[in-house]
């Protein structure tokens, strides 16, 4: 079966601010015994309202989420457009279609993405790639600037590879 699958890594940063209260409560106890008319229960209070905005923890929380998308569908639509290019070529043998048809939906589904690297080439990256071939799996690297780029070339290399 042929899928065309691509796994990416999206790392997730989360920034928790938590109070510290502490000292807080230990204030406020000293407030309370205090009588309301004294200038430094006014002060004290000040004092405790002032430490909890200023005095904060922050926190940085990051989780990297692995994601992996395979796509059947375009698997499934390239068979029902075999099938119509079969056809084509029975009645124009010029046209090509089933050619046109493997290229477009059935070879993206023989390459895999297996992992990328900072090329040698500034702004380049190195990816590996899997093609799937009758004949056995083979490991192909292309250098790309993007990701787009790199699956185009990989699926072009995987067709010379294959044939």
């Amino acid at each position: 079966m042929s899928l065309i699958c691509f796994t990416f890594t999206t790392w997730v940063t989360e920034e928790v601010l938590e109070p510290v209260e502490t000292w807080v409560s230990q204030q406020q106890q000293v407030c309370e015994k205090l009588p309301w008319w004294n200038p430094l229960k006014w002060l004290c209070w000040f004092v405790t309202v002032l430490v909890k905005v200023i005095i904060w923890v922050v926190r940085y929380i990051v989780v990297p989420v692995l994601n992996t998308i395979c796509n059947f569908i375009t698997w499934v639509l390239g068979w029902f457009a075999l099938i119509i290019a079969i056809i084509i070529d029975a009645v124009c043998p010029t046209c090509n279609a089933v050619h046109w048809v493997n290229l477009w939906f059935h070879t993206a589904g023989r390459v895999t993405y297996v992992s990328q690297q900072p090329s040698a080439t500034p702004g380049e990256i190195d990816y590996t790639f899997t093609c799937h071939c009758r004949k056995g799996d083979t490991t192909i690297v292309v250098t790309a600037p993007n990701d787009d780029v790199a699956a185009r070339k990989a699926r072009e290399e995987c067709i010379k590879t294959c044939a």
